[in-house]
């Protein structure tokens, strides 16, 4: 059963990949729906990969981090102040979790 679950999950992620990937291509950014929905694609997206390599807690948290980090770049608000912060709190987390099984 397990690895059912594993297939299917690599099946999703190349799945959501090749749906992102056209997104990027057809779909212009014109309006702030087709934005959201980019953003919802490549969350879901690097959720299903990344919770393939680290688990599902910590591919929640770098999926979140590196979002966040794109908004932040798309507002003109991502400075090396703003990274460091990210950074710091990415680090912080990871040790608290760590320590808090």
């Amino acid at each position: 059963m397990r690895r059912k679950a594993q297939i299917f999950r690599k099946l999703l992620a190349v799945i959501l990949g090749v749906a992102l990937i056209a997104y990027i291509i057809l779909v212009p950014p014109a309006s702030i729906l087709n934005i959201l929905l980019f953003y919802l694609l490549l969350f879901s997206n690097l959720l299903n990969l990344l919770s393939l390599f680290f688990g599902r807690k910590r591919g929640i948290f770098y999926t979140l981090l590196t979002i966040v980090s794109l908004l932040l770049s798309q507002f003109n608000l991502l400075n090396i102040f703003n990274l460091l912060i990210l950074i710091s709190l990415a680090v912080t987390s990871e040790i608290y979790f760590r320590k808090h099984r």
